[in-house]
């Protein structure tokens, strides 16, 4: 069965592609804003496909469900990265910051202007204890 399943998804690969990063975003986190960014990702990283999902928090992280989140806020776990780029926060498991998708994205996303964030409260930066 899961070799009907690999076969079926290599087939239905867009061409070119050899892998695939999943990028969450905070609902705080304008998608719009970051089309510029990923826009430059994709010329940087052609043979990575991008999936957005949004809203997406640091659980989805926790569970392997993304690959790295854009976050409106400085948080802190134990095993996780967080780094600043413009608008936010980049978050992703220490094994993979120096990946080499990773880094174009971060980047990418330190290169260009903010996104443009939901405008609420909720998307400050909050300074570490």
């Amino acid at each position: 069965a899961f070799h009907g399943i690999a076969e079926a998804t290599s087939v239905l690969r867009p061409e070119g592609i050899t892998s695939l990063l999943h990028i969450g975003v905070h609902g705080g986190i304008d998608i719009d804003g970051l089309r510029t960014r990923l826009a430059q990702f994709r010329r940087a990283e052609p043979q990575v496909g991008v999936r957005l999902s949004q809203p997406a928090g640091l659980h989805e992280l926790l569970e392997g469900k993304i690959d790295v989140l854009i976050e409106g806020s400085l948080r802190r776990h134990p095993g996780y990265r967080c780094e600043p780029v413009e608008g936010g926060f980049l978050m992703g498991p220490l094994g993979t910051g120096d990946c080499p998708e990773v880094e174009t994205l971060r980047c990418c996303l330190r290169a260009a202007g903010p996104p443009s964030a939901v405008p609420r409260g909720a998307a400050r930066a909050r300074l570490p204890a």
